[in-house]
């Protein structure tokens, strides 16, 4: 294409810095020739002129002019290009082209671009006399913009316009345009939908008006036309305009199923042309677009029977146009035959998928959320369940569950598992009613209702009374909070004649008992209980038959210990209803009688706690702070305790259980070491770092010192042992405690280690401090122990003793020779305390009875 640059003689524009108020309305734009230039254009940002615009029709997002815009205007004299080059000295602003301005409205986007500190150029193609407005905006603050260049340039051959497609039939259709100026030749190009503008010529033609013919019926096609101006060469492609061909045999439409029943349906459609015969197919949903040929018909209308109750379906119908052969399939179209009213139903969610609900239950209403969702917690087997939310007090979520024809029998119950979602959406209420219209929220009757109290799955249980006769459906609506809950395993069915109990629970636990609890589903007033340590494996046998104590105290248990019971009610005559259960619970901690050994095997040890970065006033707050498991002085990764300083300021606490040192003659033994934090090479304490040891005689309320460690007294990276005399403590709810404190001011990376906590009379831990080498060589296994534990020496064996943690010997030797193996087959699985004593030196071992 041939072009004239007019060179227009005009005033050199000086470049140089200025502000501006930007204009405030399309009146106050600034007029601009070729060659204009401008740097440094800023405006005040200060709001006084947003223009607010967000321009509809843009080729840029309207935000961008929702602050500062400045406007300028061109109108051209013939043909041209124009084209504007900026540089973008502040962020988030914008350029655009637009053909229309009113106000303080623009609209009309022919080009736009964001703007960065690279240059942008934005053009635009003009006719004779048409006004632009070129409009730079920002959506915050003030303007900060450079214009490097402003050319014009005359187009000699000018694109056509107002390509038009009329006369469109199956195989043809008639294309015109509008010259672009006095040309008399012109090329075209048709070509399938999505080609692109043409990069080679196009047909030849001396007329604007043309007849295509031999096109492909159904097809979609763009068109390009541009100008032959000979001397002039071609102008730019004009286009694409778009058509689709018709086709011979159009595809039925508006397919619809009416009549609806269990197994039969009126499929109807109407025809898409003229034709008089048609092929449907009836298939199950998702099968697919069909590759046969359906059953043929001559009536848009068809009744299809045989259908299966509750199932989804998908219908395709086709023209059969005889010598124009068959339309395209038209579908899917889907339906779902009605319910069968049941005596008994059971819905896990398995089959479902995203948020779709089985067939047969349905959201009643609109309001509140009801969907399926992946959630595995609230069922016994499944992976899916139902989720049902309200949104607010009235917009409450209901689901229609399936009708049954039996709900006025009273011998059904309905049973279901639920719980909140999280601990935030604990308190919503679950409410089981009927629905006097299936499809009608506002007809819900009340039934009975629970509340969630838990993020873990409960059980809900009813029998419902005085229903109304025939078809019933049943329906499950949330509260009024705005609030969602969980629901699964769903089932319809027979009521046991001996239900059994539900919402079992226990209170009052203490180290040695607990009392159980559980609610009375049906009459009984007798029940069968079996227990045990957790994970024992049920019999079915109760350990505890026939009681009439509902709570029912347990008693004779072992502290610190894991149990769990299962419940069932005895109705009389031999008729119990199933176990259900278990539900576990973990006694509290005993009071510890001497002697008492830790060795840290396990971390953190039974009964032990923590306190996290509490002062010694406050006391330790029972939360997990850095005291961790470690090998003592780096030896391994286990067997002791250990508190890593690193110039922080955690205040952490290392809490025993609660000891009775009412004998008055107690003493504490404690290996104690500093290691650097990798390897085993000395360290010692810095000036703000400390371990102070201290005791409580009322139960962990106030906390005394007894002992400290700190850059004045820091322990070996050898190790060394501590002996403290209690002697002067007698209270029988007495606690020891490690308090770590990090000063704040440190360097280091280092660990202190604690490990062989022994409480004992404080005579025998004196003698066992010089004489200790007598049991240096004691060995002993297994443990973990089932049956029979080895102990040798070097020395006989004088007697041997072992203790539960309560401090009761439960069974007693004296071998008098090296070796010696204990038959322990006959104790409860549990922790014990092995003492063995050797010319007068003792040493505490702890075991594990599996």
């Amino acid at each position: 294409m041939k072009k004239i640059t007019l060179w227009c003689f005009a005033i050199c524009l000086l470049a140089f810095s200025w502000q501006s108020k930007a204009q405030f309305g399309c009146g106050s734009a600034i007029a601009i020739s070729d060659g204009y230039t401008a740097t440094g254009i800023t405006t005040l940002g200060d709001g006084s002129q947003d223009w607010n615009n967000n321009p509809p029709n843009s080729c840029l997002n309207g935000i961008y002019f929702n602050s500062d815009v400045y406007m300028y205007t061109y109108t051209s004299t013939n043909n041209e290009e124009i084209a504007m080059t900026l540089i973008g000295n502040a962020a988030n602003a914008a350029a655009g082209i637009y053909s229309t301005c009113s106000g303080v409205d623009f609209n009309d986007c022919l080009d736009g671009s964001t703007l960065s500190t690279s240059p942008t150029t934005i053009s635009a193609t003009l006719l004779p006399g048409q006004t632009v407005y070129i409009a730079v905006g920002i959506y915050a603050g003030g303007l900060n913009f450079d214009v490097t260049d402003f050319s014009v340039t005359t187009i000699t051959c000018p694109q056509p316009s107002n390509i038009t497609v009329s006369a469109i039939t199956t195989t043809s259709a008639t294309i015109d345009w509008t010259a672009g100026d006095s040309e008399s030749d012109w090329e075209y190009v048709v070509q399938p939908l999505g080609t692109g503008e043409p990069t080679s010529s196009g047909t030849p033609s001396a007329s604007n008006s043309i007849n295509l013919t031999t096109l492909t019926q159904g097809t979609d096609y763009e068109v390009y036309v541009r100008a032959d101006c000979s001397v002039d060469g071609v102008s730019y492609w004009t286009g694409p305009a778009y058509f689709n061909t018709e086709l011979a045999c159009p595809e039925p439409i508006n397919i619809v199923a009416t009549a609806i029943t269990t197994t039969s349906a009126t499929i109807g459609w109407t025809a898409g042309n003229s034709e008089t015969q048609w092929e449907y197919v009836v298939q199950a949903r998702d099968t697919g677009e069909p590759t046969d040929s359906g059953t043929a018909t001559a009536s848009n209308s068809v009744n299809v029977s045989s259908l299966t109750s509750g199932t989804p379906y998908e219908v395709y119908v086709r023209g059969n146009c005889n010598i124009d052969g068959f339309s395209f399939w038209a579908g899917p179209y889907n339906f779902s035959t009605a319910c069968d009213v049941v005596t008994q139903f059971f819905q896990d969610f398995e089959s479902t998928e995203g948020i779709n609900l089985p067939v047969c239950w349905n959201q009643v209403g609109t309001t509140g959320t009801v969907r399926t969702v992946n959630n595995a917690s609230v069922s016994s087997t499944g992976s899916r369940a139902l989720h049902i939310q309200s949104t607010s007090d009235i917009d409450r979520g209901m689901v229609a569950l399936p009708t049954v024809n039996n709900a006025d029998t009273g011998t059904y119950q309905l049973k279901m598992n639920y719980k909140a979602t999280v601990t935030s959406q604990i308190g919503q209420t679950l409410e089981l009613g009927y629905l006097t219209n299936p499809t009608d929220a506002n007809t819900f009757v009340s039934i009975s209702s629970v509340v969630t109290t838990s993020t873990t799955r409960s059980e809900f249980i009813t029998i419902p009374t005085g229903m109304p006769s025939g078809n019933v459906t049943f329906a499950l609506r949330t509260g009024d909070l705005n609030k969602n809950l969980l629901v699964d395993d769903i089932v319809w069915e027979l009521a046991p004649t001996c239900p059994y109990p539900s919402a079992l629970s226990v209170s009052n636990i203490t180290s040695n008992s607990a009392d159980l609890e559980w609610n009375e589903s049906g009459t009984a007033t007798t029940w069968d209980i079996e227990w045990g340590v957790s994970g024992f494996t049920p019999s079915g046998t109760p350990t505890i038959e026939d009681t009439i104590n509902n709570p029912y105290t347990l008693s004779g248990l072992d502290s610190a210990t894991a149990y769990e019971f299962y419940v069932r009610s005895d109705c009389g005559g031999g008729d119990t209803s199933d176990w259900v259960g278990p539900f576990e619970f973990t006694t509290e901690c005993a009071t510890y009688t001497m002697p008492f050994l830790e060795d840290f095997t396990s971390f953190l040890p039974s009964c032990w706690s923590e306190g996290n970065n509490t002062d010694i006033a406050t006391g330790p707050d029972g939360v997990n702070g850095n005291w961790s498991q470690d090998g003592f002085l780096n030896n391994g990764t286990s067997g002791a305790a250990r508190f890593n300083f690193f110039g922080g300021t955690d205040q952490d606490w290392l809490v025993s259980p609660t000891l009775d040192l009412s004998s008055g003659d107690n003493g504490v033994s404690v290996n104690v070491g500093i290691t650097a934090y990798s390897g085993s090479a000395a360290e010692t304490m810095e000036v703000d770092d400390e371990v102070q040891f201290l005791i409580s005689e009322d139960n962990g309320a106030t906390w005394n010192l007894i002992y400290t460690w700190n850059e004045l007294n820091s322990p070996s990276n050898t190790g060394e042992q501590v002996i403290i005399d209690l002697s002067s403590y007698s209270s029988a709810t007495s606690k020891l405690a490690f308090w770590a404190n990090e000063g704040g001011s440190g360097t280091k990376d280092y660990n202190f280690y604690v490990d062989d906590f022994n409480v004992d009379s404080y005579s025998t831990l004196s003698v066992e401090n010089v004489e200790s080498q007598e049991l240096n060589h004691l060995t002993y296994f297994p443990n973990p122990v089932s049956n029979v534990f080895t102990i040798k020496a070097q020395k006989p064996i004088d007697s041997i003793s072992v203790y539960n943690l309560l401090g009761q010997e439960m069974l007693r030797a004296t071998p008098k020779t090296y070796s010696s193996e204990l038959n322990l087959s006959q104790l409860n699985v549990g922790m014990y305390l092995v003492k063995v004593s050797i010319e007068g030196v003792s040493k505490n071992i702890r075991i594990i009875k599996r």
